[in-house]
């Protein structure tokens, strides 16, 4: 516990100090990787990877595999070590081309699917990690960001000891006409990592707009088995978003109703849930989620105009998430 004191503390100390926001993220992710890479015996799955690497008898994804090589003829640790690595460095960047000082590491720390995965659910960190850098790059499409998500899972998560799979789609995201589909993964008897995106490209009449898009992985712990019951979750969310016209909201603004708000967020939160069986492979889920969102905006006068009035900054504390979902089992 001292270890975890110490650790959290002195990514504080770095990122409120007066060194520059550089140094600050350099530093951070020093402290990080090797806070992370050098750990021993801890994560659920530690001593299996330490068993596989021994054994280097895994058949796994490409990229974890070619690391379980290199492991498996140079020190188990090494792979711990590369894994931090890359996972804090996707992440960091991500970050970074976002500008967020000093709260980037920060978040880093309270973010459930990286920090916490990093120690529980590598090959998954690793992947979250490039999906966020990816998700932050304001230099690719939404297509190609797409793409790119599919071959990043293929790379790290469909070998991932998954012994069920569950596609499903959010009820409420369908009522307002947003394409959404979600992915879980089961992951051991009562842990699941589900991961939705949704999409609303849509310009409906009278000056109103909902347009974004969006991604909210989250790491479930179910109480009685996954997919079944009662569970908690640890949320991350990204999102572009360029909405406007509304009824005041009062998440972004008091007066969403006469202008139009285009930006991204970014944050996390914890929810609770619980999921009925309907039949053999057919569920209904319900969950809500609370956290903290960061949200970056350019603010205009209405939805056609292209007069920017402000730029602003805010964070959100509230509801993160909402859903009613129907779920099918693939296996």
């Amino acid at each position: 516990m001292a270890g975890y004191f110490t650790f959290f503390l002195l990514i504080f100390l770095v990122n409120y100090s007066n060194v520059s926001n550089a140094n600050k993220l350099n530093i951070s992710f020093f402290l990080i990787t090797l806070f992370v890479g050098l750990r021993y015996g801890i994560g659920f799955d530690y001593f299996s990877y330490y068993q596989i690497i021994q054994d280097n008898n895994l058949e796994t994804e490409p990229i974890p595999r070619m690391l379980i090589d290199v492991a498996h003829n140079t020190h188990f640790s090494v792979f711990f070590f590369i894994t931090s690595l890359w996972t804090a460095g996707f992440f960091l960047a991500g970050l970074k081309k976002m500008n967020c000082y000093p709260e980037s590491t920060l978040f880093y720390i309270c973010f459930p699917p990286l920090l916490c995965a990093s120690f529980g659910l590598v090959r998954q960190a690793m992947a979250y990690s490039v999906i966020f850098y990816l998700m932050c790059h304001p230099d690719f499409k939404m297509k190609k960001k797409i793409l790119f998500i599919l071959f990043i899972s293929g790379c790290f998560l469909t070998g991932s000891n998954a012994q069920s799979i569950a596609v499903k789609s959010n009820l409420l995201y369908d009522a307002t006409s947003t394409l959404n589909m979600g992915v879980e993964l089961g992951l051991s008897r009562q842990w699941t990592l589900d991961v939705p995106l949704n999409y609303n490209p849509w310009k409906p009449g009278n000056g109103r707009r909902l347009r974004h898009w969006g991604i909210q992985p989250e790491a479930r712990y179910w109480f009685c088995e996954r997919f079944n019951r009662t569970f908690v979750g640890l949320h991350g969310h990204y999102a572009d978003f360029n909405v406007g016209g509304f009824p005041d909201w009062g998440f972004i603004s008091k007066n969403m109703q006469d202008n139009r708000y285009q930006g991204y967020l970014y944050g996390g939160g914890i929810s609770i849930g619980h999921s009925w069986i309907l039949k053999k492979r057919w569920s209904l889920e319900a969950s809500l989620g609370i956290g903290y969102a960061h949200i970056v905006y350019d603010k205009y006068p209405c939805a056609e105009c292209g007069t920017k009035l402000k730029s602003g900054r805010r964070n959100y504390f509230g509801p993160t998430k909402a859903s009613i979902s129907l779920i099918y089992i693939i296996k």
